[in-house]
């Protein structure tokens, strides 16, 4: 306080216009870091459904025999597989991703175990290898909707890596599901892109408040 008696009225003002400017400044950030957040997850969930419509268009071209009924609000939940065993090639799979930028799986149910399987995908570890083999968890809700014949949107962990996917059954010709599509972005490459869009507001909204500051002590001083 003693401080605060010793400056001059122009510090004073200077000093709560700083403190005004840091304030609405802040708020601006919090609120733009809110929405830039939003945006790009919602990028992201875009591309990842972009990702389940090329897979199902590509599988349409590459492999006889697959139909769809129709494409319900913009989600293809009717592909039928009117074959055997359902596969594809790790060509088909490299091309969607190399198109949408999504990772892409395709499913198998294995009725004997219970679970999807992927029998082809762009998802790979540290070594480059493909996760081929690997099941979806038997014990989450992507499995129950799957097994019921529903599109579901779900994170997931493969080779220790998050993802935000998601997935559409496949049926055959009966009706049974006999395996599903996937398309997922990387969480992480997610929130690193989200962190990056924080650190950069915050770099922004710190220069703009010192040049604020600074401008306002200077035209605050010579007005008195």
């Amino acid at each position: 306080m003693k401080l605060l008696n010793r400056l001059n009225l122009g510090t004073k003002i200077a000093l709560f216009m700083g403190s005004l400017l840091l304030v609405v400044s802040v708020t601006m950030a919090i609120v733009f870091i809110t929405k830039e957040a939003t945006s790009t997850r919602e990028n992201a969930k875009e591309a990842m459904h972009a990702g389940l419509r090329a897979m199902a268009l590509e599988l349409l071209e590459s492999t006889p025999g697959i139909s769809m009924d129709a494409i319900v609000d913009d989600r293809e939940t009717a592909l039928r597989w009117n074959l055997g065993e359902v596969t594809t090639t790790a060509e088909v799979v490299d091309n969607v991703k190399a198109i949408t930028g999504s990772e892409v799986t395709l499913f198998a149910f294995d009725p004997p175990d219970g679970v999807f399987r992927r029998v082809m995908t762009t998802l790979t570890d540290a070594t480059g290898q493909r996760a081929v083999g690997t099941p979806l968890d038997p014990d989450g809700d992507t499995h129950a909707a799957l097994l019921a014949g529903q599109p579901f949107d779900s994170e997931t962990e493969v080779f220790g890596e998050r993802y935000m996917g998601g997935y559409e059954p496949i049926r055959s010709i009966d009706g049974k599901v006999v395996g599903a599509l996937a398309a997922s972005s990387s969480l992480d490459a997610l929130n690193a892109q989200i962190a990056s869009d924080i650190i950069e507001a915050v770099i922004t909204t710190f220069a703009l408040l010192t040049i604020g500051i600074g401008i306002s002590y200077i035209v605050i001083r010579r007005m008195i």
